[in-house]
């Protein structure tokens, strides 16, 4: 999809709109809370604020797009979650990345990538990601070094690494170079448009899992890529898993030509 695709953008809105409540209340479902009035209300409340958050950001210039539909997502459960809270509901168990990142988030309610609210929703927000970090390359000025659009490394050992970067930056990209979770954060202070990440970090699957919610495009990498090690990447938000020897040659197909 074009960013400024009106069609284009008018379907994730609709997709994302339509698969929000059903996901809240499959997550509800999950918890054991019994449909009822007074939680229906609020979840047609929240997708009413979805609606008007998504129409708001995704009719913006590519520029200003600084949150990704998922973002926004996660932000309307928070009326759910403060109901759920005066439900006197106790709060969901999570892993110690989840609380660390989210810890807002008490009922796990966040998705952990637009997959979770279906096929569609996903491929049309990874349509997005892509528009996004073309729109954004087609207008950064060129001799504007700091503010053109990156290429991030997340977990690729450091005797793997040049050979990547040295391809990344002919295509007129610069790179940045993640070597643990606390530096995932640097993807909003920087125009980070996909990130290549190492399958053999320990932390590899929470990272996939927070890129793509901020609307990065992720490639997985690994030295031994089998289908259902893919297939379980994939569905995390990744948009290949490729062999690690051959991310230097993929590029064509992944990143447009800056330079």
């Amino acid at each position: 999809m074009a960013i400024n695709d009106s069609a284009a953008t008018n379907r994730l809105i609709d997709a994302l709109v339509a698969a929000f409540p059903s996901y809240l209340r499959h997550r509800l479902d999950e918890m054991g809370v019994i449909a009822g009035s007074s939680i229906d209300d609020v979840i047609v409340a929240a997708a009413d604020e979805l609606s008007a958050s998504l129409e708001a950001h995704l009719r913006s210039p590519a520029a200003a797009q600084t949150d990704s539909p998922l973002e926004l997502v996660r932000r309307a459960t928070v009326t759910i979650t403060e109901a759920l809270a005066l439900m006197g509901l106790r709060p969901q168990p999570r892993d110690d990345w989840e609380k660390s990142r989210y810890p807002e988030d008490l009922f796990a309610l966040y998705p952990a990538s637009s997959r979770d609210l279906g096929e569609e929703v996903w491929r049309l927000h990874i349509g997005w990601g892509r528009s996004k970090a073309e729109a954004v390359a087609g207008v950064v000025p060129r001799q504007a070094r700091a503010s053109v659009p990156a290429v991030a490394l997340f977990g690729i050992p450091v005797d793997e690494r040049q050979p990547i970067i040295d391809a990344i930056r002919r295509r007129g990209f610069e790179t940045r170079v993640w070597r643990n979770p606390a530096a995932l954060t640097e993807a909003r202070d920087v125009v980070v448009g996909t990130a290549i990440v190492d399958l053999r970090h320990p932390k590899a699957h929470d990272a996939i899992r927070f890129l793509v919610g901020d609307g990065v495009r992720v490639v997985a990498t690994s030295d031994v890529v089998d289908d259902l090690a893919m297939a379980g990447i994939l569905a995390l938000g990744a948009i290949d898993v490729i062999a690690s020897d051959r991310i230097p040659v993929r590029l064509d197909d992944l990143l447009p030509r800056l330079a």
